[in-house]
């Protein structure tokens, strides 16, 4: 199991917290488990691959409006993969993604929220939400807008599940798909990044769970 690294506080688990309700602790942080993942599935023209993320760092918080004119998002996030933490499971993989990713200029992938839209049409706490997420993405230093589902799910005991999708093209990002052999073996263009956060917390997520 690969190890989280400990400067992540928060990842997905305040898009719960911006649809259910309004939070009085509006900076909690909350410990990941080490059973979350992020990585990356890909296909090339003679066999499929998959690269794990080592570790990722993130940090986000909440902050209830005050008012019912506030614009601002309340919600914080950002996310970042460092480039090098990418396992392929194969050392020449790593290496061709590490420079297509031009991990030399450009060290870490970055995921920046923007907003979420609650899709599931009756909240009940004993079945997931279905949320639609809009943000930022940074690749290689190409900065796109992105939109994926995603889902979450409150699990007991202060644990929350958010889970999701979300395929890019790397030639969006002006990465030229890797290829090795002298060109014999090509990487295909689409990637398809997935995401599997499990976390435990604080009064905010036990609050939640009780209601």
């Amino acid at each position: 199991m690969n190890r989280l690294n400990t400067k992540l506080t928060v990842l997905f688990i305040p898009l719960l917290f911006s649809i259910l309700g309004d939070i009085n602790h509006p900076k909690e942080h909350i410990t990941p488990l080490e059973e979350s993942r992020i990585w990356i599935e890909g296909r090339s023209n003679v066999d499929s691959f998959t690269c794990v993320a080592g570790e990722f760092l993130g940090e986000a918080w909440y902050k209830p409006r005050l008012e019912e004119s506030e614009t601002d998002s309340p919600l914080s996030l950002n996310i970042e993969i460092p480039v090098e933490t990418l396992n392929c499971g194969r050392n020449r993989m790593n290496r061709d993604l590490y420079e297509a990713l031009q991990g030399d200029k450009h060290s870490s992938i970055r995921f920046e929220y923007l907003q979420t839209d609650l899709l599931t049409e009756e909240i009940r706490m004993d079945t997931p939400l279905r949320l639609r997420v809009r943000g930022l993405l940074t690749v290689a230093g190409t900065q796109r807008e992105i939109s994926f589902e995603a889902e979450g799910r409150l699990c007991g005991a202060g644990v929350v599940r958010v889970k999701g999708s979300n395929q890019i093209l790397m030639t969006d990002y002006n990465i030229i798909p890797p290829n090795a052999l002298i060109g014999f073996i090509k990487a295909q263009d689409e990637l398809t990044v997935h995401f599997d956060i499990l976390a435990e917390g604080g009064r905010s997520i036990q609050t939640i769970n009780e209601n």
